[in-house]
């Protein structure tokens, strides 16, 4: 999820312009793509927003997260592939781990 703001002369003043999602499944159908997001308003409220996001993806499967806390995180990995015989195998891994050890 992407928000966007106009950021004002004071912090204070920023100016929401809307919001953008996009799923992980979508970027590992093509993990190299440019995407044009439609901006829209914020769950619950009642923002006046217009216009769209162009951004460009490039998942990398099994790329190190970096820390940017001290804080335990959880990642969480899946991944589908289709057998021969056409059956769709979800593969979850998930690790906790403290950050720095």
């Amino acid at each position: 999820m992407f928000e966007i703001y106009d950021r004002g002369a004071a912090a204070h003043e920023s100016k929401f312009l809307g919001l953008g999602i996009v799923g992980i499944e979508e970027l590992m159908v093509n993990p190299s793509q440019r995407q044009v997001i439609a901006l829209q308003c914020r769950p619950y409220e009642t923002d006046d927003v217009t216009g769209s996001l162009t951004v460009e993806f490039l998942f990398i499967e099994g790329a190190e997260i970096p820390q940017m806390t001290d804080h335990p995180y959880k990642l969480k990995e899946t991944s589908k592939s289709v057998s021969p015989t056409g059956k769709v195998i979800t593969t979850t891994k998930t690790v906790f781990s403290k950050a720095g050890g």
